[in-house]
């Protein structure tokens, strides 16, 4: 679930549901009117749980929602893709981490899938987090990404965490000091003008 960066719309994607067949992916608050819900289900997106989502800058108006990780099951109603399968080579019917992420212009619709990207196996140290894990953003658009379960299900060490920027994409960064245990379903904010998170 993700804000929209003029404030107007809340988006809510994937997750678990009690109804595969009628649900959609895609759920946008309208917060600027009445509060009215639009769903749509965007094409080639894969319904996931554990994924996260955060908002990205691309020069137009309304912007882009990166969507990170996530596991694609039947408890999601998801099946694990084309293009993943080639990478992981798993069957579609099985349970599948989905270590990509999927770029999607706002605002919501049926066409609204930009890109799909595998993410960089080192991200997050010896381990890649692929659900569950904390993110958020800063005010300059820097996206962090930190614990979370790997696809064996291991939790994953915050020693190193993902970063993503605009003009350098995802790279690793090395923490240092007292290093918290690993977690799964953590939070994690940017302080809006202190260099902390």
């Amino acid at each position: 679930m993700s804000l929209t960066n003029d404030g107007s719309s809340i988006v809510a994607i994937g997750g678990m549901t009690s109804s595969c067949s009628s649900d959609g992916l895609v759920h946008t608050l309208d917060l600027a009117g009445n509060g009215t819900w639009e769903k749509v289900s965007p094409s080639g997106v894969i319904r996931r749980r554990g994924a996260q989502m955060a908002w990205v800058d691309n020069g137009s108006t309304d912007g882009e929602m990166m969507l990170v990780g996530g596991i694609a099951d039947t408890f999601s109603c998801g099946k694990c893709s084309l293009f993943l399968r080639k990478f992981l080579t798993v069957p579609a019917s099985s349970t599948s981490s989905y270590p990509a992420t999927d770029i999607l212009s706002l605002p919501m619709s049926s066409s609204s899938l930009v890109s799909t990207r595998i993410l960089p196996t080192f991200l997050t140290g010896s381990e890649l987090a692929v659900s569950d894990f904390a993110m958020t953003s800063d005010p300059n658009g820097t996206i962090y990404l930190a614990g979370g379960q790997a696809a064996n299900g291991d939790m994953v060490s915050l020693a190193t965490i993902g970063m993503w920027t605009k003009t350098a994409g995802w790279i690793s960064q090395v923490t240092t000091g007292d290093i918290p245990a690993a977690r799964i379903g953590a939070s994690l904010e940017a302080h809006p003008s202190l260099d902390i998170l």
